[in-house]
């Protein structure tokens, strides 16, 4: 049986399911002033229950959000630079990836995430949606 972590007595706590993070005795509440901080996980996503910030595979939300929106927006501007036509059939499978290293590139902007790979499915096909239901580029943006 696979294991998701050990606690202090040795005993394991089953993949996938939900186990509280005991810390170390100096993070405990002490002379010092510090407050004993729990860490919650189910799986892989953890949740910090002094301040509720949640990771994934031990990447904060919001590096992860952020890491998205620029993907989206990186997208987005490369698709004004290619020309508009009709949706074809092979528009549907169509995945361009593209990495983002930190120090940027000269196809993408530096960033302050860790270096990501950002997939984007159908750009093309979705961009003819968003243009028939009269959602434009920048209200798109916004709502990522």
């Amino acid at each position: 049986m696979a294991t998701a972590e050990t606690a202090d007595s040795g005993s394991t706590v089953p993949t996938g399911a939900s186990s509280i993070r005991k810390m170390a005795p100096a993070e405990l509440p002490g002379s010092s002033g510090t407050t004993q901080s729990m860490k919650k996980t189910i799986g892989h996503r953890g949740v910090e229950t002094t301040t509720g910030e949640t990771t994934y595979k031990k990447t904060t939300s919001s590096a992860l959000k952020g890491a998205i929106q620029l993907g989206i927006a990186h997208t987005v501007g490369s698709l004004s630079q290619k020309a508009e036509r009709d949706v074809l059939m092979q528009d549907f499978v169509v995945v361009e990836s593209i990495f983002f290293p930190s120090e940027g590139s000269n196809l993408t902007p530096a960033h302050h995430y860790s270096d990501f790979r950002f997939k984007t499915y159908a750009p093309i096909a979705f961009r003819y949606f968003r243009e028939m239901f009269g959602i434009r580029p920048d209200d798109y943006l916004v709502s990522a």
